[in-house]
């Protein structure tokens, strides 16, 4: 995805103990935020359903529900 979404895309990796995960509420060993918002695995490992997503947080700009797929 950070080629695709070249410089307007930024990727951490922090482990499940990381302040930033406990700010989160991040207790599971693999999590997806974009923009502070939760994204659900199923459409984290969709290469389609995440670019979509992305497109749209990243060209609107502004807070998008995510749809909960659980």
């Amino acid at each position: 995805m950070q080629e695709k979404f070249k410089g307007n895309l930024e990727m951490k990796i922090c482990s499940a103990d990381s302040e930033l995960a406990k700010q989160y509420g991040i207790r599971a060993s693999t999590a997806v935020l974009v923009d502070g918002q939760m994204i659900p695995l199923d459409i984290a490992l969709s290469e389609r359903e995440m670019e979509n997503i992305l497109k749209i947080i990243l060209v609107g700009g502004e807070k998008h529900v995510i749809p909960n797929t659980h």
